[in-house]
């Protein structure tokens, strides 16, 4: 068997630089808009699957309604507002708030007295059953933070300040 090691002197001080670069990053609009993105594919997919857990069946009196009003509709829409909503950022009451250091993504669609189904299914309030819409994979967080790391990485990379300060303490500014 073989195996090469090799250690880069100062390697903890470029990362302790570079951490703190990128901590001082203000504005994450561009990374939200990539998040965005994969919230809208993540709830494409839950909604084509039936729920990531798979969504409770509908009563029977209520399947033979729903066959009645809107017929052929999948589980959890019945006009589509709210897959809507949830799908795509143009949609009435989609929620899609940025701000540079905060996200908001959601829906607001409610019925037309004003009751809240998503919130009603999500939580199993009312005579709904739970039905988690917005129940992400595990792995999501992680993979949308590590988004959030690569831009800031790439933002105190691209500032060009840990870079030249982070050759001069290495000693390697003549070369």
């Amino acid at each position: 068997m073989f195996s090469l090691t090799f250690e880069i002197t100062g390697a903890d001080k470029v990362i302790k630089e570079l951490d703190e670069t990128a901590s001082r990053v203000r504005d994450f609009t561009p990374v939200w808009r990539q998040i965005q993105q994969s919230f809208y594919e993540m709830m494409s997919r839950q909604y084509a699957m039936g729920g990531r857990k798979q969504w409770e069946p509908l009563s029977d009196s209520y399947a033979r309604w729903k066959e009645r009003v809107a017929p052929g509709r999948p589980l959890m829409v019945l006009y589509g507002h709210t897959k809507a909503s949830l799908t795509t950022s143009s949609a009435k009451g989609s929620i899609a708030n940025f701000s540079p250091m905060q996200l908001e993504l959601g829906t607001a669609v409610t019925s037309e007295r004003g009751y809240h189904y998503p919130y009603a299914h999500q939580y199993g309030l009312g005579h709904n059953k739970v039905r988690e819409l917005i129940d992400p994979p595990p792995g999501t967080a992680g993979k949308w933070a590590r988004m959030m790391e690569e831009y800031a990485f790439f933002i105190a990379a691209r500032s060009g300040k840990w870079q030249s300060a982070t050759i001069q303490d290495m000693g390697f500014e003549g070369e």
